[in-house]
C-alpha cells in the first residue's frame, strides 16, 4: 500500500561534516546533511557529490522517518531554511521517492500526490 506524508517543520538540525553513506551496493560521500523535524516525523536530507547520480531516498511510514538526496552544490539554499520567516514543509511519498522534497509551499492535496493512505 502507498503511503504519503506532508508535515511542517519544526525544527532543523545542520551538520556540515563529512561522513559517507551506503545506499543499496554504492557509498557515496556526504557534505553534511539537514535533519527536519516535526509531528513526530523525522527527515534526513543529504548532500552529495555534484558528479554523482543521485541515489532514491526513502519514506517508512512506521518509523516516520525518510531521506532524500541532494547535489553539494544545493546545499546552501536549505541551509538557509531555518532563517526564512515562511513555512517550510516535507513532502514524503513512498511509492514514488523521487517526489520527496522540503518546500515552502502549501501542500497540495491532489490525487497525482495522495493517492491510497495518507497519514
Amino acid at each position: 500500500m502507498m503511503c504519503s506524508k506532508v508535515f511542517l517543520v519544526e525544527n532543523y538540525q545542520l551538520e556540515e561534516r563529512r561522513t559517507s553513506i551506503h545506499v543499496g551496493e554504492q557509498m557515496y560521500n556526504v557534505y553534511g546533511h539537514l535533519i527536519c523535524k516535526g509531528e513526530d516525523h523525522k527527515a534526513f536530507v543529504y548532500f552529495v557529490d555534484d558528479m554523482n547520480n543521485l541515489p532514491s531516498g526513502h519514506y517508512d511510514a512506521d518509523t516516520r522517518e525518510g531521506s532524500m538526496f541532494i547535489k553539494q552544490s544545493e546545499k546552501a539554499i536549505y541551509y538557509d531554511l531555518p532563517k526564512l520567516n515562511a513555512p517550510v514543509y516535507v513532502y514524503f511519498n513512498d511509492a514514488k521517492p523521487e517526489l520527496n522534497c522540503v518546500s515552502v509551499n502549501e501542500p497540495m492535496r491532489d490525487q497525482s500526490f495522495f493517492t491510497e493512505k495518507v497519514i
